[in-house]
């Protein structure tokens, strides 16, 4: 797309946010619990992805599309694996998961050639977003509120 041609690193940075302030409020909790170690563990992953946006820029189009899905699910992914409690924390890391697919599903159905390939692709997009609708409504059954587990 002509937004994927054109991101640069700032833009980059601010949709990985956006999909962080995308999660659940008790996903995004998660991160207020980071030790000293975890918060210099997410800085070296934001500075690889800095670094990535750089060989990203030189891609062709659809190889942009893909690294940028999965560019934007890291840091989300990331702040999931922050929640004390592991059934939350597989649930908060497996929205940005399932939304990576969906998004590089979406890129292969725009611009992928094999009819089984698309096929495959509109599977994935029909059962993760069901998942991540699944996903989202159990933390909100188990956090009301948005509380910690």
């Amino acid at each position: 797309t002509a937004v994927a041609q054109q991101s640069s690193p700032s833009q980059q940075a601010e949709t990985s946010r956006m999909l962080v302030n995308d999660l659940p409020e008790a996903c995004r909790a998660a991160g207020a619990s980071m030790t000293p170690d975890m918060q210099s563990m997410r800085a070296q992953g934001q500075k690889q992805m800095q670094s990535m946006s750089v060989m990203v820029a030189k891609m062709g189009q659809t190889q942009r599309a893909l690294s940028e899905a999965m560019m934007k699910m890291e840091p989300a992914m990331m702040q999931g694996t922050m929640a004390q409690d592991p059934d939350l924390g597989w649930a908060c890391s497996m929205i940005p998961h399932h939304q990576g697919a969906l998004d590089m599903s979406r890129a292969v159905l725009s611009r992928g050639k094999e009819p089984e390939i698309k096929k495959m692709a509109e599977k994935t997009i029909r059962v993760q977003e069901k998942d991540i609708a699944e996903l989202k409504e159990w933390i909100e059954k188990k956090s009301p509120g948005g509380a910690k587990m």
